[in-house]
């Protein structure tokens, strides 16, 4: 009886700490999907063919645009907060090259300004 009793008692401890990990993942994802809200931004980048910048000028545009990137705690992860995330992408269209940038509404400012600039 008494082996009886300690195998019940690792069974419910296992099966509520499973429930317990269950329930906590229900809870990030819901808050993770509703940070997921977000309206984002596509821009095309059109670069004349006469531009004598080098690299130099694009590297401290991405730089910049890094710059806006914080470290998370792990409560704010919890709470569904997730890192600002901006992409810059290449793409062969027609024989032709394109540039393009996914970035967040809210930063629209900034990534168009360093673009600009």
């Amino acid at each position: 009886m008494n082996l009886f009793f300690v195998l019940n008692l690792v069974i419910g401890a296992a099966l509520g700490l499973y429930i317990l990990v269950l329930l906590c993942d229900v809870i990030v994802n819901y808050f993770q999907k509703k940070g997921r809200e977000e309206k984002n931004i596509v821009l095309m980048v059109r670069v004349a063919k006469d531009n004598e910048c080098g690299p130099i000028v694009a590297e401290s545009v991405f730089s910049t645009i890094h710059s806006i990137v914080g470290e998370i705690s792990l409560m704010d992860k919890l709470r569904g907060v997730n890192p600002e995330k901006v992409s810059f992408e290449i793409a062969n269209i027609g024989r032709s090259i394109r540039f393009y940038v996914h970035f967040p509404a809210r930063l629209r400012n900034l990534v168009e300004g360093q673009i600009y600039a």
